[in-house]
């Protein structure tokens, strides 16, 4: 599947302004909206590699119900005790973060992009929901606290994501729910010109 279908640019556009808001705590967030975290495996489950998130960044096999940490360079994700409830094959997909170029808000640019494939080690079938959210951390010197963190979801819809929260400089955090989307954080470049016009179809005018 190409991935240009992943993210539509008018979408992203629409709704970048409303992606990050202050907190009095110093962190940054979209939103306190919280999720209900179920777990379970369905037919329909997405394969990511389908659609161009074919490198492993990292894997583990964690057994059921067992805390673990799974280490993938930039991206680090921390199963608690309980979140998981069969032995599973844990891994963290990567693609190349130059397909998302000319795809985000005029004035921000594609950072770093990530999936889960969460196979179950008994069925073979793919978890797309935990017992309890798992804490991801994405370190990168390009994230701030101006960063933008979008969810893919499996209709190809990309929406800011209100979980994400900008811990500090070049860090961070949001709780996982499921493998049942991808994630991609974009950062702002420099700051246009004053005087200077957008393009047509950034949503900043024409």
């Amino acid at each position: 599947m190409a991935v240009s279908r992943l993210i539509s640019l008018s979408l992203l556009a629409a709704t970048a302004a409303t992606a990050v808001s202050a907190c009095g705590s110093g962190m940054t967030a979209a939103s306190s909206t919280t999720a209900a975290y179920t777990t379970g495996t369905v037919a329909s489950a997405p394969d990511f590699t389908a659609m161009g998130f074919t490198r492993e960044l990292g894997s583990r096999n964690i057994r059921a119900g067992s805390k673990a940490t799974v280490s993938a360079g930039q991206i680090t994700v921390d199963v608690p005790a309980g979140a998981l409830d069969a032995p599973v094959r844990f891994e963290v997909l990567g693609i190349d973060i130059a397909m998302f170029s000319g795809m985000t808000p005029y004035g921000m640019k594609p950072v770093l992009a990530f999936a889960f494939r969460v196979t179950d080690s008994d069925s073979g079938k793919l978890i797309t929901a935990f017992r309890k959210p798992l804490a991801v951390t994405v370190s990168d010197p390009a994230i701030t606290g101006k960063s933008i963190y979008y969810k893919i979801s499996t209709d190809l819809e990309v929406v800011p994501d209100p979980g994400g929260l900008v811990a500090g400089a070049g860090e961070l955090q949001h709780p996982a729910g499921g493998a049942g989307d991808a994630w991609m954080i974009a950062s702002p470049t420099a700051s246009p010109a004053a005087g200077s016009s957008y393009p047509r179809g950034s949503g900043r005018g024409y």
